[in-house]
């Protein structure tokens, strides 16, 4: 009797909670419907739709003329300036690429020289070993 009564209860008890809940979720709000309103409201009042522009190019990449003696004396020290940078930087890559180039045949030759060394230390091992059977 008593379990059936503490049941009774806790059921009673999680409908009184459920009852008091609040429905409304945080979801609601952030809709489609509610979230473009706003933007539907202001753009009610716009009846021309978007247009392709024809003259714009995505391949021009020209550079405008100067329009004073001034801007164009400017621009021709900031081609001048480009270039030497241009330049430098075309020089300091080979030099690194001779230095790369130099230091690869260096370790080569080491890497060479350490094999030789071993091979003749391995076969002067195994002449020894060879001569000490003999030797027996």
């Amino acid at each position: 009797m008593k379990f059936a009564l503490k049941i009774t209860a806790i059921s009673s008890l999680a409908l009184v909670l459920a009852a008091c809940g609040d429905t409304d979720d945080a979801s609601v709000e952030a809709e489609a419907d509610t979230v473009e309103m706003p933007a539907d409201v202001a753009l009610e009042t716009v009846e021309e739709e978007p247009v392709e522009d024809l003259d714009a190019d995505a391949s021009n990449t020209s550079v405008a003329p100067a329009t004073t003696a001034n801007e164009a004396v400017v621009t021709e020290r900031q081609i001048d300036r480009a270039e030497a940078a241009g330049t430098q930087a075309q020089d300091v890559a080979a030099r690194a690429q001779a230095a790369a180039a130099a230091a690869a045949r260096d370790t080569t030759d080491r890497v060479r020289e350490e094999a030789r060394d071993n091979a003749q230390d391995m076969q002067s091992a195994v002449n020894g070993s060879q001569a000490e059977r003999v030797n027996r």
